[in-house]
């Protein structure tokens, strides 16, 4: 009657074809989301345009902001399909506080790279932000998530100044006849915001490759904000403001 024992080569041979089947099945499954693509870009805002590393805002308060550094950090892009469930988070609850040093982890249909934007970029430019690469469906809609920079953010600036917050904005504001006085507002508070895009169908023996742009569609950035007010309020505000401007395209 043969032993039942293995052998130390026959258990490693067992492994070795274990293995393969794995790297096999692995292949497969892999195969059908082969060649999709979507890059995320973050487009510069078109309005107010940069001239000379400034942005020139007027307010709804009859204040004339001058904008001369700003940063917006984008913590994570997701994709949705068509057939996702809407988000069940009160609209007004937008804002909400998180760990400064939070990381996204990333999926094919989730970008968890954190990007800081400059708000002073070039009128209409763009940053690459990642590549995402779905499976096969059809997509309506991008969640932007706005977080506090890490230290492995994109865009980071070298002073550091970005670090642990979501944005930071400062400048001069001016009201008529008198002289500009300066500004700065920063943030760490985080948000999520479902921008709807056309229905884009993406497959592997059809359209594989498409390209999503974050846009600002305002300049009402600075609209009710009260600079003599509470620091903390301002930003908030100012927040709120850029939270209504977020946008996306699909190219």
């Amino acid at each position: 009657m043969g032993s039942a024992v293995m052998t130390r080569k026959e258990v490693r041979r067992a492994i070795v074809a274990s293995l393969g089947i794995l790297a096999w099945l692995g292949g497969c499954s892999s195969s059908s989301t082969e060649g999709i693509t979507v890059s995320v870009d973050i487009e510069a805002p078109a309005e107010p345009p940069a001239s000379a590393s400034t942005r020139l805002f007027e307010s709804d308060r009859g204040l004339r902001i001058v904008l001369t550094r700003g940063y917006l950090t984008t913590g994570s892009v997701e994709i949705l399909a068509c057939s996702a469930a809407p988000s069940s988070r009160a609209w007004w609850q937008p804002f909400r506080m998180r760990e400064v040093h939070a990381h996204v982890v990333g999926s094919p249909t989730l970008l968890g790279v954190p990007n800081v934007e400059s708000l002073l970029a070039a009128s209409e430019t763009t940053t690459r932000a990642g590549e995402l690469h779905p499976p096969p469906g059809s997509y309506c809609k991008v969640k932007q998530t706005i977080l506090a920079a890490d230290g492995d953010a994109i865009g980071l600036p070298a002073d550091g100044s970005m670090l642990g917050k979501s944005m930071l904005v400062e400048g001069t504001y001016q009201a008529d006849g008198s002289s500009p006085r300066a500004f700065q507002l920063s943030s760490t508070a985080s948000f999520d915001v479902e921008l709807t895009i056309p229905e884009t169908k993406l497959s592997t023996d059809g359209r594989r490759a498409a390209r999503v742009l974050l846009v600002k569609t305002d300049a009402h950035w600075f609209d009710g904000v009260d600079f003599d007010a509470d620091e903390s309020e301002s930003a908030t505000r100012v927040l709120q403001n850029l939270r209504a401007a977020l946008g996306a395209r699909v190219e």
